[in-house]
């Protein structure tokens, strides 16, 4: 059947699992890695007998907690069969429903074989959820993480600050600074295993505050505020989201200032970081969206199939005229025979 490439659009929560990229070593002693989300899509994928290992790319790495609504993975599949793409989009959810586990395949098409998920998005889309309280809504013995009154619907998928102050307008101001093209550096954090020679210039598209909501409405709503932001551009370095989401929320508890965090910006270094400054949660942020160009997704179009149809057709036409010319030519030196006999 030959080797075919799929993009899988997945979605999930990300609690408890390790990240979605693969934690365990490829290679002739390869291991299965269930506790990622990467290891379980190969695990699934491998349970439709392709002729080949499975080898999936993942467009983003996000981390231990992270959500996603729309993240995206690429594999090489070879049958003996040929599955259709709703085939394997309806096997995989099948397999995650029969696990009972919160990984949610939304789509699978074919692509070329050269489309890269990693390097070929145009931009990404993340968004983080947290909620500020309202003042006066609890008295100060209740502030602790494990006292708050956090909805079960919003365990886990936001990040409940213990603080009721919250400058929506300086927060948004200081937003502005960050559009554009920058050196981040100042805002990456440190992972295990990083290249060294990793460009440290990254353009942020969009970044944003605005008052949200809860999931599901109920009366601890009275408790807190909610807010969304939004972050948009083609990558992000590790942790650079979190790292931005801390140094906001400072900014609209009055801990920071913007002119802060202008120099923070204007003099890139891992030493202009607020070294106290805890990093944001996991479980408040998402993978929103990611955008390809269509035609980088594209199969070879119908007009190539058409124009080759075409093609076929005028060779049938053409033996056709040939069949009939010389039939033409027989049967005039028939007649000729005929004459002179």
């Amino acid at each position: 059947m030959g080797v075919k490439r799929y993009l899988i659009n997945i979605s999930y929560i990300g609690t408890l699992f390790r990240g979605i990229q693969r934690q365990t070593p490829r290679g002739p002693d390869a291991v299965a890695d269930p506790s990622t989300v990467q290891g379980l899509l190969e695990i699934a994928l491998d349970r439709m007998k392709p002729k080949h290992p499975v080898v999936t790319l993942c467009a983003s790495r996000t981390d231990q907690g992270v959500h996603a609504l729309k993240s995206s993975v690429t594999v090489d599949l070879d049958f003996s069969y040929e599955p259709s793409p709703n085939i394997i989009h309806k096997f995989l959810n099948n397999f995650f429903d029969d696990t009972q586990l919160p990984i949610r395949v939304q789509e699978v098409r074919q692509v070329p074989i050269d489309f890269n998920a990693r390097k070929m998005p145009l931009w990404r889309k993340y968004i983080y959820r947290f909620a500020t309280l309202k003042p006066n809504s609890l008295t100060d013995d209740r502030l602790s993480k494990n006292l708050l009154p956090i909805p079960i619907t919003e365990f886990d998928r936001c990040y409940f600050v213990s603080d009721s102050k919250f400058d929506l307008e300086a927060v948004n101001k200081t937003c502005e600074l960050f559009i554009g093209t920058h050196d981040f550096i100042t805002f990456m954090g440190k992972p295990k295993l990083q290249p060294e020679d990793i460009s440290t210039i990254r353009c942020m598209h969009q970044l944003y505050v605005e008052p949200s909501q809860c999931h599901v409405p109920s009366s601890f709503d009275d408790y807190f505020n909610y807010w969304l932001l939004t972050c948009t551009g083609k990558s992000f370095l590790y942790n650079q989201i979190r790292r931005t989401v801390s140094v906001l929320l400072s900014v609209g508890q009055g801990k920071l200032t913007v002119d802060d965090v202008r120099q923070m910006l204007l003099e890139p270094s891992p030493s202009s970081y607020p070294q106290n400054l805890a990093l944001a949660p996991a479980c408040g942020l998402y993978l929103a969206d990611i955008f390809y160009d269509p035609a980088d997704m594209a199969l070879p179009d119908v007009e190539e199939k058409i124009d080759e149809k075409k093609v076929e057709e005028e060779r049938e036409k053409t033996n056709k005229e040939l069949i009939k010319e010389r039939l033409e030519i027989l049967k005039l030196r028939k007649d000729k025979e005929m004459s002179i006999s």
